[in-house]
């Protein structure tokens, strides 16, 4: 018997509707922001007053955006991407994004 390529369309769609989200996990690794340690960071994170500059090195994977207000507001004036090191200047927060798990499996799959 042959089944309509619509059908087999509409059934697989409904499959890929009840599968479950892939949960966000938290940027894995380390961003070292001067002499402070972030282990997994995610999310947006306040950094105390400083008119200069700072040292950031980091080692997730995932890029770090820096604000110059609080709270992430507005838009990033600097970046520092994965596996690199770098200065950025008068900044009061930054912003690291939590990464998807794939489908069907977790972050530790990565």
């Amino acid at each position: 018997m042959r089944i309509p390529t619509t059908t087999v369309a509409l059934a697989a769609a409904g499959v890929m509707a009840m599968a479950p989200l892939a949960p966000a996990q938290a940027a894995r690794g380390l961003l070292i922001i001067d002499d402070r340690h972030y282990e997994n960071p995610s999310g947006c994170h306040p950094l105390s007053s400083n008119d200069g500059s700072r040292f950031v090195h980091n080692l997730t994977g995932q890029s770090a955006y820096f604000f110059s207000q609080e709270d992430c507001q507005g838009l990033p004036v600097d970046q520092v991407h994965p596996a690199e090191t770098g200065r950025v200047d008068h900044v009061r927060s930054f912003h690291i994004a939590r990464h998807q798990a794939p489908p069907g499996g977790n972050a530790e799959n990565r």
